[in-house]
């Protein structure tokens, strides 16, 4: 039993050493790219700030809180989401476990020995000692030049990477549950703005027809009163299209089927917007926007997998060890065997496939950081154009309410004058048609100021919370995991957690100590 203690001992004796020189790490270590943005933003239209922490809030609409934080709970997309984070989480435990050996075991159990082996013993009944004997292999791969450690980078990145993916996918969905809100709340304000137009309609059709039954108009003006009528009733259809297919694009968003009451029918103002959280300055992005996050992601897997590449150009080694003990029969515990052996595969020759496949990894590389900064141009871009439109909305809806009241007093003169026979009835049509145009502006102004402002913050990748993650969706390390990222997302990081999402294990080093409550790991 000593023997057996021994060798084990120091096949793992050889197994620690191998472990204690995989220090070297080839290929280079991620550092962030200097981004240069401006202080502040090129438009400096400023929304009314408040305490709010998330922006849909801004709209006091009650029925629009409940539906955006519905489909945060519920869209199928999201959940779709997390469990693909659970797959590459498990992706980072399974690449941690190259770092470590391989053990397996197995038990050979035998009843035919020679003579020698059996010693010529038999048992009470004249049969031969049956002999139990136990294997176990051990396979260690040490990583000297940090070819598995490169690919742990790699697997946490890509993991990292789906967890902004859900939190964009809460940005976009966020948003888009709003914004077709707003839609709906357009096609019914524009409907019950349509069933007015046609009362005015039908009151001026009547008294064209008074006038003709007095002889005091021509046919040709009924001609033209019911033809405006008929023009404007006519509008009804595709209102009535666009408000069907906002409420289905909503019940999609919010995980229902197209058909079911996800919204009552009552007819509401087009919610208008109070105020919000503030929308930061660009170095906001690089932290919070989440399309920018997974591009970050995506950088630092590909600078890992340079490593990865890189590693190939060395020898690999491998360390296959077997002990073997019997466990039942004569003897027991005094036939130990152990092996222990080692590999070594050197690249010779490959006709340059090695330092292409490097070469291609830095172009990669290259390529990410480029996606890396594009995606940061293209969230200025973004947030830019928001501005405008909001300033340039804002702008349009107060001088289509000036128009709306002129209008109003214009038609109510001509409507007059036409009674009297001081106008003709062109002039009425044509007031008529003005206000009507007029209105149906306004509103469509009031539902466009709403929509900036929703582009606002969907630009500014305003936070929407954190994934609602429900017990049995995923197993408990992914949803820990998932949440330790996306909190660090979110502006309460620890400095661990900062490390490992960045890879900077310098800025976890000078920051040791920092974060007491550290999320569970």
């Amino acid at each position: 039993m000593m023997r057996w203690k021994q060798t084990f001992r120091a096949a793992l004796t050889a197994m620690a050493c191998a472990a204690l020189l995989t220090g070297c790490l080839l290929g280079p270590d991620y550092r962030r790219p200097e981004l240069p943005t401006p202080a502040t933003f090129d438009n400096q239209f400023e929304l009314q700030q408040t305490g709010e922490e998330f922006w849909w809030r801004g709209f006091k609409d009650a029925a629009l809180n409940g539906l955006v934080e519905m489909a945060l709970r519920r869209n199928i997309s999201i959940e779709a989401a997390i469990r693909q984070f659970e797959g590459l989480n498990a992706g980072v435990r399974a690449a941690q476990s190259d770092l470590f050996p391989t053990i397996d075991a197995q038990v050979n159990r035998n009843q035919n020995f020679t003579s020698d082996d059996a010693q010529g013993r038999l048992d009470d009944n004249g049969n031969p000692f049956i002999r139990s004997r136990g294997i176990a292999q051990l396979v260690f791969t040490p990583d000297f030049f940090g070819r598995s450690r490169r690919a742990v980078q790699r697997a946490r990145a890509n993991r990292n990477r789906q967890a902004y993916a859900i939190l964009d996918l809460r940005r976009l969905t966020a948003a888009s549950v709003a914004e077709r809100y707003v839609e709906v709340r357009r096609a019914r304000a524009r409907l019950s703005l349509l069933e007015e137009s046609l009362a005015l309609q039908s009151q001026t059709l009547e008294i064209v027809r008074a006038r003709r039954s007095a002889g005091l108009a021509a046919g040709l003006d009924v001609s033209r009163a019911q033809a405006d009528l008929a023009s404007t009733r006519a509008q009804r259809g595709p209102l009535m299209t666009t408000e069907g297919a906002a409420i289905y694009d909503l019940a999609v968003l919010l995980g229902r089927t197209p058909g079911e009451d996800v919204l009552d029918g009552a007819v509401a103002a087009i919610p208008s917007f109070v105020a919000g959280p503030p929308i930061g300055v660009p170095a906001d992005l690089v932290r919070r926007r989440p399309d920018i996050l997974q591009a970050e992601q995506a950088l630092i897997a590909a600078t890992a997998e340079i490593g990865i590449e890189a590693a190939d150009l060395f020898p690999s080694f491998r360390i296959p060890g077997d002990l073997s003990v019997d466990l039942e029969g004569p003897g027991i515990g005094d036939a130990v065997v152990a092996t222990v052996s080692s590999r070594v595969d050197i690249p010779l020759f490959d006709a340059g496939r090695r330092r292409a496949e490097i070469r291609a990894a830095r172009s990669r590389t290259e390529a990410a950081k480029l996606g890396y900064r594009l995606a940061l141009l293209e969230a200025m871009r973004d947030v830019e154009t928001a501005l405008i439109g909001i300033e340039a909305a804002a702008m349009r809806r107060d001088e289509l309410a000036a128009a709306v009241e002129a209008s109003e007093a214009a038609y109510r003169q001509l409507n007059a004058l036409y009674k009297e026979g001081l106008s003709n009835l062109t002039d009425l049509l044509d007031g008529q048609r003005q206000l009507i145009s007029n209105r149906e502006s306004y509103v469509n102004s009031e539902a466009d100021l709403a929509v900036a402002v929703i582009a606002l913050y969907l630009a500014v990748g305003s936070p929407t919370g954190e994934p609602y993650v429900e017990d049995d969706v995923i197993d408990k390390p992914a949803r820990r995991n998932l949440y330790r990222t996306v909190r660090a997302a979110l502006g309460v990081p620890t400095s661990a957690d900062v490390a490992e999402i960045t890879g900077d294990t310098e800025a976890a080093g000078a920051n040791e100590g920092d974060d007491a409550a550290t999320p569970e790991q």
